[in-house]
């Protein structure tokens, strides 16, 4: 899932080791929730019973804190609980549930993380959005719902699932990560014993094991220009017999000059679909920030491979407005059309305006 950076928070001092010379760190509790309206037009969609209106919501809360140890080092950890969460078999509400749940230890070493986290590859991913520090509207895997769904660059080889990740510090605006997950089913089985042959079809991801990814990116300031360069791969194995592993690679490139940002992404999935079937998308924005005002253009293109040769295609326009309201609060506004271009069958077209309002706490 996307990293929102909070732009406010409630930390509590407190005495977070106990003993005679218990070391003073905090805890804390942070989160956003995200409310949303959608107008489509489902022009040439075959959908069938499809609103032409839709409202929904997103959120979450953090619970978090942080200790500087003796020895100088520092200990922390984050739990992410879904505040709102949809069943996707039923498409009815769920409940509340656990998003990801790790713990760190830092230092000039840099920082090593255990527990349910993105893997190195998506950490160091980097995308453009308009909507203030809140709401992220844009057109690779973004807020909102849209009439034809959405591609992506944020492939899932596994997601969120228990694993040892190293984050090194910055070298002359150079860093680099890495992490492995030894199986894709997010959270324990009741702490029975994980095995290699234990795709049993309750876990959406849970066919995968030996997940290990690498990334790296570059920061760069020179005068008023800023440059970023990120690169990174996942690799897993299949534990079906016949099934080659998943793996994913993602690339970024971004500049930020005066008020100007411009970017570009893309992203490949190799063999998701089994039968060396891959999904890949690319795509690029250009933004403009003046005082509390966001404006920007956005296009994605995704791809997905189709048994008997050819892909079908998704093409996405969206440009968006976000106003920061300050304290944590944001609005934003998005116009998207996209256009589908499928190997057989008929090439659909859809248009959705979509509005919110978030708020960072």
């Amino acid at each position: 899932m996307k990293k929102v950076l909070l732009g406010t928070s409630a930390l509590v001092a407190v005495g977070l080791c106990a003993g005679e010379a218990a070391a003073q760190g905090y805890a804390g509790l942070q989160g956003y929730i995200r409310n949303y309206g959608s107008l489509f037009d489902h022009g040439s969609t075959t959908a069938n019973g499809a609103r032409d209106i839709m409202m929904t919501s997103n959120a979450e809360f953090y619970v978090r804190g942080e200790t500087k140890l003796n020895n100088g080092m520092i200990y922390g950890f984050r739990m992410e609980m879904e505040a709102w969460t949809q069943n996707g078999s039923t498409s009815a509400q769920g409940v509340d549930n656990v998003d990801e749940i790790w713990a760190y230890v830092k230092g000039s070493f840099g920082e090593i993380r255990f527990g349910e986290e993105d893997d190195a590859r998506k950490l160091k991913a980097y995308s453009t959005y308009i909507g203030g520090s809140s709401l992220f509207f844009g057109v690779d895997s973004p807020d909102g719902v849209y009439a034809l769904g959405t591609s992506t660059t944020y492939f899932n080889v596994e997601n969120d699932t228990y694993k040892i990740i190293y984050l090194s510090p910055t070298f002359a605006g150079f860093s680099f990560a890495a992490s492995y997950a030894p199986d894709a089913t997010k959270g324990t089985r009741s702490f029975a014993i994980q095995a290699d042959n234990d795709c049993d079809g309750t876990q959406s991801r849970g066919c995968n094991g030996n997940a290990y990814s690498v990334a790296a990116d570059y920061r760069g300031k020179f005068g008023d220009t800023t440059i970023g360069v990120d690169v990174g791969y996942t690799g897993s194995e299949h534990e079906t017999a016949g099934r080659k592993g998943v793996s994913a690679w993602r690339a970024d490139a971004f500049m930020q000059v005066g008020g100007w940002e411009a970017s570009i992404q893309y992203g490949k999935a190799n063999d998701i679909n089994g039968n060396d079937l891959d999904v890949s998308a690319m795509g690029g924005a250009i933004k403009y920030s003046m005082g509390p005002w966001s404006v920007g253009g956005f296009y994605q293109q995704g791809r997905t491979d189709v048994a008997g040769g050819g892909r079908n295609k998704i093409n996405h326009f969206l440009v968006g407005a976000g106003y920061n309201l300050g304290g944590g609060v944001s609005l934003g506004a998005a116009l998207s059309y996209q256009k589908r271009d499928n190997v057989t069958g008929a090439d659909p077209t859809g248009t959705t305006f979509t509005f919110g309002i978030g708020a960072n706490f």
